[in-house]
């Protein structure tokens, strides 16, 4: 039931995936960034045609440089889990193309999209 109400009233659902792979796939191409130590990964994706989503994931790997820059923080996620850091508390982040990263106590948390404006800050491409 609660899954219908977040669709219906707040447009959003729910996964979660075993491996990085399959949460790759089901976020599509720019997701790549994902490290592949990727554990416990939960993804709040629209209902909508919009692109938001934010995904929070256990890993002990830093981001991979080619895909990811560090950066200050600029945006913000539309969504967040009950275990999830408060981005606004946050001035340095991680760009990952459209996703903007930051550290959890055991991982990773990233929203997209992100801005043009925070892209070009932190030197990304997208």
């Amino acid at each position: 039931m609660r899954g219908i109400i977040n669709d219906l009233v707040h447009h959003f659902a729910d996964d979660a995936y075993d491996g990085a792979a399959d949460a790759r796939e089901a976020l599509g191409p720019g997701a790549q960034w994902i490290p592949a130590d990727a554990a416990d990964i939960r993804t709040r994706t629209s209902t909508r045609k919009d692109p938001d989503a934010v995904v929070q994931f256990a890993s002990g790997s830093a981001l991979d440089p080619e895909l990811c820059t560090p950066g200050p923080r600029m945006s913000g996620a539309a969504w967040a889990f009950d275990d999830s850091p408060d981005v606004y508390a946050v001035t340095d982040a991680y760009v990952c193309g459209e996703w903007t990263a930051v550290a959890t106590d055991d991982g990773w948390f990233a929203w997209t999209p992100n801005s043009a404006a925070e892209r070009q800050a932190a030197g990304a491409a997208g």
